[in-house]
């Protein structure tokens, strides 16, 4: 099956083909993270222990970077269903980065109830800290 995302909305030609947002993540973002999905994991928690590892500093949990791609269709598309998503994380975020991510539209089918994006993410250095597919 294709990758794609229900949408309650029809996408239209005049539809914008890329959608993007950039966030700073803080120490708060990463720690109230932990606090709800559990990970406590010393790389994002801990100072010492970071950076005594192999980044040398604390970094922002992967799948809190990669949820912005569900942050930016559920607001552009009210009521969209995610099918499915592949992540691959090229290198690490830390505290203070800036991350854009982008969703690009390659496929519209459905009555264009059903896309399909390739998903990217970018720090402020312009590097690829996550791509995939939704």
């Amino acid at each position: 099956p294709s990758a794609g995302r229900r949408c309650s909305t029809t996408i239209t030609s005049d539809e914008p083909a890329v959608l993007s947002e950039t966030r700073v993540f803080t120490a708060e973002d990463v720690t109230a993270f932990a606090r709800l999905t559990g990970d406590d994991n010393p790389l994002h928690a801990d100072v010492s222990f970071a950076s005594s590892e192999r980044y040398g500093a604390r970094v922002v949990h992967g799948m809190l970077y990669a949820s912005m791609f569900g942050a930016i269709v559920g607001v552009r598309y009210p009521g969209s269903v995610y099918i499915s998503q592949s992540l691959s994380f090229r290198r690490p975020v830390f505290l203070g980065d800036a991350v854009t991510a982008t969703l690009t539209l390659r496929r519209s089918g459905g009555g264009g109830r059903l896309l399909d994006f390739e998903t990217t993410a970018a720090n402020q250095h312009g590097e690829l800290v996550i791509s995939g597919d939704a």
